[in-house]
């Protein structure tokens, strides 16, 4: 069960970005897929925080890759099919009540980090 309150940082990740979509919410989806060759340990702590009561932003495909969405407004502008970024992920917890149920998770803000930040 995720902790009250807790962001998570992922800093120096790789991902590639793979395609945008709207949900059936009307949000516009970006999807990347993590390519970082140390993504089991570097996503650690936020696949920690997965319960059937918390949701995350990742998952694992059934080739083993680790998928990441993220809302186009919190996911880097002007982006192209296989473009390969080094991002920090930040996963900002929320929690809120909705029609007597309680709904518990994480969303993603990512941004890219320059060469002169590595």
């Amino acid at each position: 069960m995720a902790s009250s309150g807790t962001n998570l940082e992922i800093k120096n990740i790789n991902v590639t970005y793979i395609s945008t979509k709207t949900d059936k919410y009307d949000n516009t989806i970006c999807y990347f897929k993590v390519t970082d060759k140390n993504a089991p340990v570097k996503l650690k702590p936020i696949l920690a925080q997965e319960c059937e009561e918390c949701k995350v932003p990742l998952w694992k495909t059934e080739d083993g890759e680790y998928m990441l969405k993220v809302k186009q407004r919190y996911a880097p502008t002007l982006l192209n099919p296989d473009t390969t970024l080094t991002v920090k992920l930040t996963f900002k917890y929320y929690c809120m009540n909705k029609d007597d149920t309680l709904l518990q998770g994480y969303y993603t803000i990512m941004n890219v980090i320059s060469k002169s930040e590595n």
